[in-house]
């Protein structure tokens, strides 16, 4: 199994798609970590290492302004959110809505998925504030987008983020609300 997510890791890696090689190398790491040797895992992480340098140079190439930039903030806040690495997640998320406001007008499309990510990763490191303050951003983004069909699920997310605010607000334990998943 090893074998193949590395395989599959190289692959990637050669396509150039950095993130899912990135992914695929961190799985293997782990599985490394329990079972084998100090120079298959330094290997791995020389690896690991190499696609975070394409990654910085990638973005030093095309400017910390431009939007392949954020698509690829996007991603990696999406790939630490798998791993539950919420505070690295939030910052790129917020990186990503920095370069779109001010690459693109208001009516970006994308701009709601990115919102939603962020709103998402506020929630869950318990920034209640921030959390309603974003989801609330991005119901605008959909709603300024007429042919956008997440709108009900931003409002259904929306309610449950502002019943846990209530429940903080009135001292009542912040988990009295239970999410649920979209």
């Amino acid at each position: 199994m090893l074998v193949t997510i590395l395989n599959i890791a190289r692959i990637h890696h050669l396509q150039n798609d950095i993130f899912l090689s990135l992914e695929m190398y961190e799985e293997a790491l782990s599985i490394q970590r329990k079972t084998s040797s100090l120079l298959d895992i330094s290997t791995t992480l020389v690896n690991i290492g190499r696609l975070h340098e394409r990654l910085e140079h990638l973005c030093e190439e095309l400017g910390p302004q431009h939007l392949e930039v954020s698509t690829l903030m996007n991603s990696m806040g999406l790939v630490f959110c798998q791993k539950r690495w919420y505070a690295k997640a939030t910052a790129s998320f917020e990186e990503c809505v920095c370069i779109r406001r001010l690459a693109l007008s208001i009516a970006d499309r994308d701009m709601a998925t990115v919102l939603y990510n962020l709103a998402t990763a506020y929630l869950k490191t318990d920034r209640f504030d921030d959390a309603v303050r974003t989801y609330k951003e991005c119901l605008y983004h959909e709603r300024s987008n007429s042919d956008s069909i997440k709108s009900d699920g931003v409002i259904s997310t929306l309610l449950n983020v502002l019943g846990t605010y209530i429940c903080c607000r009135m001292n009542m334990t912040p988990r009295c609300v239970t999410f649920k998943k979209q």
